[in-house]
């Protein structure tokens, strides 16, 4: 029977000894999210958020308009950072949307 402890090291049982085996689990989740919404200038609130358009390894955010509506999409590593992503572009575009239009 092989038992693990908590560091994610693996022992395997032989005779009375038990032999170490190392072993890791690498796994990259990615979490999305797609913001669409409408306005009535779309082009000119997606250019103002276009300074939050970021291309990083755990983060990325995208957000362009398509006719009369904005679209964002964002792609996070952790949960926490896509809410956290979406809830900001959300209030800089409610901001956006008060000035422009």
């Amino acid at each position: 029977m092989i038992r693990t402890d908590d560091k994610g090291v693996a022992y395997a049982p032989f005779g009375r000894l038990a032999t170490p085996i190392k072993y890791y689990v690498r796994s990259r989740m990615k979490f999305k999210a797609v913001l669409k919404t409408e306005s009535k200038d779309a082009e000119s609130v997606a250019s103002a958020l276009d300074i939050d358009n970021v291309k990083l390894e755990k983060l990325r955010v995208e957000t362009k308009s398509e006719r009369d509506k904005i679209l964002t999409r964002i792609e996070a590593d952790s949960i926490n950072t896509l809410i956290n992503t979406l809830d900001d572009i959300i209030r800089c575009q409610i901001v956006a949307e008060k000035i422009i239009t």
